[in-house]
């Protein structure tokens, strides 16, 4: 699940990207991209949130050894599961940020 937490923090790296390129482009434009700026900044801390929270899980628990149960292997696994889920909803918070980001640049070309 680290593996996969850390591969979709990759994804929505690039997708930041764009989304501040096309940022760039509308301001460039005269466009007020102020809300966008905004929201991608949040994705951008939810992401380095996700990958604290993933990022050391592998390094804590691929040591332990069934001589390790259930102390201290019971604590670090249960500590390990609550980082993967909060990571997971840091992920899911960059998400809902990048598609409100995407909605305001929308918006925006169509008035």
């Amino acid at each position: 699940m680290a593996d996969t937490i850390g591969a979709a923090v990759d994804r929505l790296e690039l997708v930041a990207s764009s989304l501040d390129d096309a940022i760039a482009r509308l301001s460039a434009a005269g466009f007020g991209t102020s809300e966008a700026e905004a929201e991608v900044t949040a994705m951008k801390e939810s992401l380095v949130e996700a990958d604290a929270f993933a990022g050391p899980v592998a390094d804590s628990v691929l040591p332990l050894t069934p001589a390790d149960w259930p102390d201290p292997a019971q604590a670090t696994l249960e500590g390990a599961q609550s980082d993967l889920r909060s990571a997971r909803d840091a992920v899911e918070s960059a998400v809902r940020s990048a598609r409100e980001a995407g909605r305001i640049l929308r918006d925006l070309l169509r008035l």
